[in-house]
């Protein structure tokens, strides 16, 4: 039994392999799906930590129990503080709505 050898690429069902998958980028152009991904690596880097979005929710939430318990300034104080500290957050968003409705 030996090894047989292959001239020709047999078919398979893997992906095809990028061309560059260095990820160098010595000529200085990029495709534009690459352009793309980097753009969306950039925006998630900037975007709220999940952790934040945690902290950020079960503030939202404690606001909300302020608010139905009819301490609308205890509620409107934590919603200030989700939007001053967890502004990029879906919480901070809704916390300004909630503001707006205590109003």
């Amino acid at each position: 039994m030996g090894l047989k050898r292959i001239d020709q690429a047999q078919p398979t069902n893997a992906p095809p392999l990028a061309k560059n998958a260095t990820g160098s980028k010595t000529d200085g152009s990029q495709p534009e799906a690459a352009a793309k991904a980097d753009a969306k690596k950039t925006e998630l880097t900037k975007a709220a930590k999940p952790d934040d979005e945690t902290v950020a929710a079960n503030m939202l939430k404690e606001a909300k129990e302020f608010a139905a318990k009819k301490d609308v300034a205890k509620a409107k104080e934590r919603c200030q503080q989700i939007v001053d500290k967890y502004q990029s957050t879906r919480a901070a968003a809704d916390a300004v709505i909630l503001m707006n409705e205590l109003q």
